[in-house]
């Protein structure tokens, strides 16, 4: 992607691989580029994923109502065990969950990297 750049030093001539010095260096502005747009894209799938979770999840509005009745001591764990849907809610409310520390985990990696490169930057005027 641009952010390692190799160059070759060649000790003789003829340019022969063993008679030649590779040296590897990182173009840090490219790099840095590359790993934000990484964080934000990642942060832009997470949030879709959420998104589609969540309209799914809108699907099982009784089991919800089901759920928490059960979580108010309303009904039973056999009982709610009976309501139809209640695996995929369940499955679904999991994913929510998982979704929401895996967007707050990106989104302060990206608060953190441009927090970093905006201080880099006036570190540098």
């Amino acid at each position: 992607d641009g952010y390692l750049v190799l160059e070759e030093a060649p000790k003789k001539a003829d340019m022969h691989p063993s008679f030649t010095l590779f040296l590897f260096r990182v173009n840090e502005e490219m790099m840095e580029r590359v790993v934000a747009a990484s964080a934000l894209k990642a942060l832009l799938n997470l949030r879709i994923r959420h998104r589609t979770c969540k309209d799914d999840q809108a699907k099982y509005e009784e089991v919800r109502e089901e759920v928490q009745k059960f979580e108010q001591g309303a009904i039973t764990a056999l009982e709610l065990k009976k309501v139809q849907g209640v695996r995929p809610y369940l499955k679904l409310s999991h994913y929510v969950e998982l979704l929401d520390k895996a967007i707050l985990d990106v989104d302060t990696t990206v608060l953190l990297l441009t927090g970093i490169l905006e201080q880099e930057q006036v570190e540098e005027v």
